[in-house]
């Protein structure tokens, strides 16, 4: 339709492991869109590469220039939609071979998700530091 469309070509990282295989994140990616969680459109697998094309968001990863009202804005946006997540049907991303928790009270066993925020935990406490969402 000759709208211009900008995009993003997400290969493996280099500068930290990934949990999961690139594929398993496209797969997360693209089941939260077609959801309506706001997160980049997945336009498909580059099998040469290997990575995956998806739309190009504008922003940036810190709040260095940002108030402390729009902070919190962007963290009750981030809430609300972490909320929307954890409300979708598990059963859709199971069937497209999105791994998940063998029980509903054990989801920090996925992808060492328990041994990394463990390692924060100890930080906090050993700071004497203690976060309201812990």
């Amino acid at each position: 339709d000759g709208e211009r469309v900008e995009l993003m070509v997400r290969g493996h990282r280099i500068d930290s492991p990934l949990v999961f295989p690139l594929s398993h994140e496209m797969t997360f990616q693209d089941l939260l869109h077609r959801n309506g969680i706001p997160v980049p459109r997945v336009y498909g697998w580059l099998d040469e590469l290997p990575a995956y094309v998806m739309d190009r968001v504008p922003g940036r990863p810190d709040f260095a220039d940002s108030t402390t009202a729009e902070r919190d804005a962007v963290m009750a946006e981030y809430m609300r939609t972490l909320a929307r997540i954890h409300a979708l049907n598990v059963d859709e991303f199971e069937a497209a071979g999105i791994t998940r928790a063998a029980t509903p009270s054990t989801p920090g066993s996925v992808g060492g998700a328990q041994q990394h925020m463990g390692k924060h935990v100890e930080r906090l406490s050993t700071d004497g530091a203690l976060l309201d969402c812990l």
